[in-house]
């Protein structure tokens, strides 16, 4: 009898009937995915064992994984993204040096050109820095050069990365239909194909 009754205990996350296998002890200490400490990140406050329901469903565990694996893949961009962008601005700065000492040197009579230097650079990119990366624009010097950067940062929408919304994250709003997606331009998707 006593162990009908622990059968029918109910989901601590979403308060479901648990039945048979359909269950995953949250406090588990050796589990592959620690549930106690995804849930403990998904409630923004630690989760102890206090006498109430101890197991999650599957379907909870599920959620509590895929969160996991966002933050796993989100972490993995970022650094990528980071060292991408460390790279871009050497190589960048290489040529700007490049352009301005070929140009200082076949035209000597032009004495106000100064020499070239970094003035665009990475804010918050510390390692432990919780920040996103930004790229601080402000040290351009020449207004209409930042204009262009400015003008280029729309299309970004069209970048892969950029999607508003993921329709299966989206679960609270069933009758809402998927967005549409909005035409790429024929000279960007070929940029993908070339890759």
């Amino acid at each position: 009898m006593l162990d009908v009754v622990k059968m029918k205990e109910a989901c601590r996350i979403c308060a479901r009937e648990l039945c048979g296998n359909q269950r995953r002890w949250i406090f588990h200490p050796t589990a592959k995915l620690n549930l106690q400490v995804l849930l403990s990140h998904a409630l923004g406050h630690e989760l102890t064992r206090d006498g109430r329901g101890e197991f999650a469903c599957s379907k909870c565990a599920f959620m509590l994984d895929r969160m996991y694996r966002f933050d796993t893949v989100i972490a993995r961009v970022e650094a990528l993204s980071l060292e991408r962008l460390h790279k871009l601005l050497l190589e960048k700065d290489r040529l700007r040096q490049c352009i301005g000492g070929l140009f200082r040197k076949h035209n000597a009579d032009d004495g106000n050109v100064p020499p070239p230097r970094a003035v665009v650079g990475v804010v918050g990119t510390d390692v432990g820095s919780e920040d996103s990366p930004v790229v601080d624009l402000s040290g351009l010097q020449d207004g209409r050069y930042s204009d262009m950067i400015q003008d280029d940062l729309t299309y970004s929408v069209y970048e892969s990365w950029a999607d508003k919304e993921d329709p299966a994250l989206d679960q609270s709003h069933p009758s809402r239909a998927p967005p549409t997606p909005s035409p790429v331009p024929r000279s960007r998707l070929s940029l993908w194909h070339e890759a």
